[in-house]
């Protein structure tokens, strides 16, 4: 093996770590968002907050889910953590969050 396939192939491994975790994060995002839209739907329709955060947590396994009511508003923000594939690497995970907001529906 060559030094400049030695670099070539240490490059190749970083780009790929860094699209992995790229990935990883788009796809939390998505997570996130989805769980918060459905949350806020739940939350806008009356559901108990104990449904509302079931609702959500079953979009977003292990995300940290906050519901928000004042008089006509409901917000749901949903977080969870996204770590870096690579070991060794110094970074710690990056927060991905969402909110949704939902007027309450009459009664």
């Amino acid at each position: 093996m060559t030094a400049e396939f030695a670099v070539v192939l240490l490059a190749f491994v970083v780009v790929l770590a860094m699209t992995l975790f790229a990935a990883a994060i788009a796809i939390s995002h998505v997570q996130t968002q989805e769980a918060a839209r459905l949350g806020a739907r739940a939350a806008a329709r009356g559901d108990s907050m104990a449904s509302v955060r079931d609702t959500a947590v079953r979009a977003a396994p292990g995300a940290t889910i906050r519901v928000e009511r004042d008089g006509v508003d409901v917000l749901v923000t949903v977080s969870t953590s996204v770590r870096i594939p690579v070991v060794g690497v110094p970074l710690g995970p990056m927060t991905v969050t969402s909110q949704s907001i939902a007027e309450q529906e009459p009664r």
